[in-house]
């Protein structure tokens, strides 16, 4: 009887093969084992050579910004402060940091003179200062003739008649040497306040003290209001002679009232004789003039020369220049 034939599976069942494997099935095993070789040694070298971490640097602050100035009108009430200010760190970062303002005692009330309000910024532990300037300022700007119109009144003029003068040089018209002596005259009371106080009658019993001067209440027929004072300057100087006399506030408004700054030490001095006036150039729009005087004290006299220059605006003569920088 025949014996069926066998199929070769590629494993020999016999008793001296079964320990034999075809060389495909380790083929087979290879990759699985590489990769598990590649990650032990992965794994060894982690633990062997641990990663260093880099070390923590502590970032401070090395720089507050400035705050720019804030001006307000004089006695305003203390305005809003930043809430927080520009800041530079040690990394060379910027960034901003809320700030702690010390208001005590100025806090709802209004302010009369420059003020500087502290405060601090803080970071972490940190804490650097930071100072805020409020700069308190007039309304100063006139507009127009005058201010809405206003000019200086008849009463501000009163002693006029008492500056005698006398002119040579280039000959000018005696109605320009009239508006020129009227200039003369307003520039003479303003000056001589500026140096020694008393532009005004005034209430000594009523006064502020605003910026480190003392103000009292106007009470002068002359100038009523700060608009009067403001179109007085304006029909006298203009130029930089001008931008001197607003700064010099010689009077300031609060609450529409005038007031402005009481005698100073008075002055011994006088001037003896005539102005004399000596016209040195004339155009269409500038005269130069040589004013001399003599000036005497209690036991001395001298000559004060000077020169003068008038610009005409707006067919005006105005005061723009003594000669020297103010």
């Amino acid at each position: 009887m025949n014996k069926p034939a066998q199929i070769n599976s590629g494993f020999d069942s016999g008793p001296s093969a079964r320990n034999t494997r075809s060389p495909l099935v380790y083929a087979r095993h290879i990759p699985v084992i590489v990769v598990v070789l590649i990650m032990t040694a992965i794994l060894v070298a982690c633990k062997s050579e641990p990663v260093a971490k880099p070390p923590t640097v502590k970032v401070t602050v090395v720089e507050v910004a400035e705050l720019p100035t804030i001006t307000i009108g004089l006695g305003d009430q203390l305005p809003l402060l930043p809430e927080q200010a520009d800041v530079v760190y040690s990394d060379g970062t910027a960034g901003r940091l809320p700030v702690s303002w010390d208001v005590k005692g100025i806090e709802n009330k209004r302010i009369w003179e420059h003020t500087t309000v502290n405060g601090t910024v803080v970071d972490n532990a940190e804490v650097r200062a930071i100072t805020h300037l409020i700069e308190v300022v007039p309304n100063r700007e006139p507009t127009g003739d005058g201010v809405g119109g206003i000019v200086p009144t008849d009463d501000s003029m009163a002693g006029l008649e008492n500056l005698e003068m006398e002119w040579s040089g280039i000959e000018i018209s005696q109605e320009v040497r009239e508006e020129l002596r009227a200039v003369v005259f307003r520039d003479d009371w303003i000056s001589t306040a500026a140096a020694l106080g008393g532009l005004l009658r005034y209430n000594g019993n009523e006064y502020l003290i605003v910026n480190g001067y003392q103000y009292c209440l106007a009470n002068d027929i002359r100038i009523p209001t700060y608009d009067h004072y403001l179109a007085l300057l304006k029909a006298t100087y203009t130029g930089r002679l001008f931008a001197y006399f607003i700064e010099r506030d010689l009077c300031i408004q609060v609450d529409s009232k005038l007031y402005c700054r009481p005698d100073g030490a008075g002055s011994v001095e006088s001037v003896s004789g005539p102005t004399r006036m000596k016209v040195l150039e004339v155009s269409e729009q500038k005269i130069a003039v040589e004013r001399s005087e003599t000036v005497v004290g209690p036991d001395w006299s001298n000559e004060d020369v000077r020169r003068l220059e008038f610009l005409c605006v707006d067919g005006k003569w105005l005061l723009a220049s003594y000669g020297f920088e103010l």
